[in-house]
């Protein structure tokens, strides 16, 4: 990344996709975050290309509004070239990626319902810390909103009974 000469920004910079208006964008990652910004880059009509969530993205994908790509494997000045050596000149990269729990920052006694990166080992279900549930804690290729209301159902029945 250290030679390309386009915008590289964590999503958590992202504000709005005005910035890439007619422009080439790709957006990498395939959670809320990388599916919202690609949204909102193809409404402010940037050229965009990669997330799979569908939360209207499969149908910007069917349109040709979303572009997408394999694996990414490298930088150069101006483009961005995939693993399977096709590249794309860019104007801008989101990277919607490298987000994580941070559970250990508020929760005492998170150790024992969590790995050892601070992300809960169990979703949808009782954990060890008795009373506590964890919902929505992993991503979904069918749909984080679909996931969350089967486990709350799930943690809801649990607290019932």
């Amino acid at each position: 990344m250290d030679q390309y000469r386009g915008d590289v920004l964590h999503s958590s910079e992202y504000r709005n996709g005005d910035p890439w208006k007619g422009r080439p964008v790709l957006v990498v990652g395939f959670g809320n975050s990388a599916c919202e910004q690609a949204l909102d880059l193809v409404e402010r009509g940037a050229e965009v290309h990669v997330p799979l969530l569908d939360i209207g993205t499969m149908e910007q994908i069917k349109k040709g509004h979303i572009k997408v790509h394999g694996d990414l494997d490298r930088f150069t000045e101006d483009d961005v070239v995939f693993s399977n050596g096709s590249q794309v000149t860019l104007d801008a990269v989101v990277l919607a990626t490298g987000y994580r729990a941070s559970i250990e920052d508020f929760l005492v006694g998170w150790e024992a319902a969590c790995d050892g990166s601070g992300t809960p080992t169990v979703s949808g279900a009782a954990t060890a810390l008795q009373g506590l549930h964890f919902c929505g804690m992993y991503v979904s290729p069918a749909g984080m909103l679909r996931e969350i209301g089967i486990e709350a159902t799930r943690i809801a029945t649990h607290i019932s009974h």
